[in-house]
């Protein structure tokens, strides 16, 4: 509850699923994820492979700052910092059979950081992408030459920066890439997000199978820089 949590993968694989088909059986990670103490996580992957696949309709979910106590942190952009670094041409795959997949960064009045760096390293999530959600706060940073992949044909793929009263950032720089279908900026009233493409060869791509969508300052405070 109180705990600071670390875990460290180098060279290494790792495999998450869901205990059967069932709903609520959701394969998960979670940093951070105490409403009763100061619980805190990070996350360090170097050179390695981790795979979160929700089997049959269970859905797969991975949160860096899934909730935090509200009474010791009032304020979510003071909360203990979770964070998730992948680099050294490390991936994180967050698929699901035929329920949801889920990548959270900062959610619940949570405060999260995740930085995907370094060329051939990648960051897979075939339906949402969080960055900032429930008053939470959340920064993504992708960078020298990292992707990010939030594109399936047939799933959902959309990424919401500031949600739900949340506060988002999302960072793609120095070559970074990322491509989505939707993107929605600072989406509901009291949101606030911002998104910075930033440096040569730094690219946000919105592919389609369907319906392509890009929201900015939806009811909340956004910013496309």
């Amino acid at each position: 509850r109180n705990g600071v949590g670390d875990l460290l993968m180098t060279n290494s694989s790792m495999t998450v699923t869901s205990l059967g088909s069932a709903v609520g059986a959701a394969a998960l990670i979670e940093l951070g994820a105490s409403t009763v103490g100061n619980a805190v996580g990070s996350f360090t992957a170097t050179n390695s492979n981790i795979l979160v696949e929700g089997q049959g309709v269970a859905a797969s979910l991975v949160s860096v700052g899934r909730r935090t106590n509200t009474v010791t942190n009032p304020n979510p952009a003071t909360a203990p910092e979770n964070t998730l670094l992948l680099q050294g041409g490390s991936s994180l795959r967050v698929i699901a059979d035929t329920g949801t997949s889920f990548f959270n960064v900062g959610r619940d009045g949570s405060r999260g950081t995740a930085t995907i760096d370094g060329g051939a390293t990648s960051l897979e999530v075939e339906d949402f992408i969080y960055v900032g959600r429930n008053g939470g706060v959340g920064t993504l940073n992708v960078r020298n030459g990292a992707d990010v992949d939030n594109f399936t044909a047939g799933s959902v793929s959309e990424t919401r920066v500031g949600a739900e009263v949340g506060t988002g950032t999302l960072n793609i720089e120095s070559g970074g890439t990322y491509a989505t279908r939707t993107l929605a900026i600072a989406e509901g009233a009291g949101s606030n997000a911002t998104v910075n493409i930033d440096g040569a060869g730094s690219t946000l791509t919105q592919n389609a199978d369907g319906p392509v969508t890009t929201l900015v300052g939806q009811t909340g405070v956004g910013q496309l820089n």
